[in-house]
């Protein structure tokens, strides 16, 4: 009878085991799915960014809302020299940061 109820004992433990591990083995199926869907709609997403910032994407998105790519003399802007020469100004510097040598540390002792 000991080994009859140790045999059942046994047996109840193996079932409850392997049922925990085929739901275990259900459950990471279904992660692992779910892994592959998300990473293919990654690419899909990161496919789209690429094509997106593409040259000939904003050149028609450009288009579309009226603009046109700048012919080299409608873009370039005259460095500052030039631009305060044109105003009658002259190019000023800032004056220099005062440096640390030659002042004079004091300090507690």
């Amino acid at each position: 009878m000991f080994w009859l109820l140790l045999f059942l004992v046994v047996a109840a433990a193996v079932t409850l085991r392997q049922s925990a591990a085929i739901r275990l083995a259900t459950s990471l199926r279904v992660l692992r799915e779910e892994r592959a869907t998300l990473e293919a709609r990654q690419a899909d997403l990161r496919r789209r960014i690429s094509e997106a910032q593409s040259r000939g994407s904003l050149a028609r998105v450009a288009e579309n809302l009226g603009l046109h790519e700048p012919v080299d003399s409608t873009g370039a802007t005259p460095p500052l020299a030039e631009r305060l020469a044109a105003l009658g100004q002259e190019p000023r510097l800032p004056p220099p940061a005062p440096s640390a040598a030659g002042r004079i540390f004091i300090t507690r002792l």
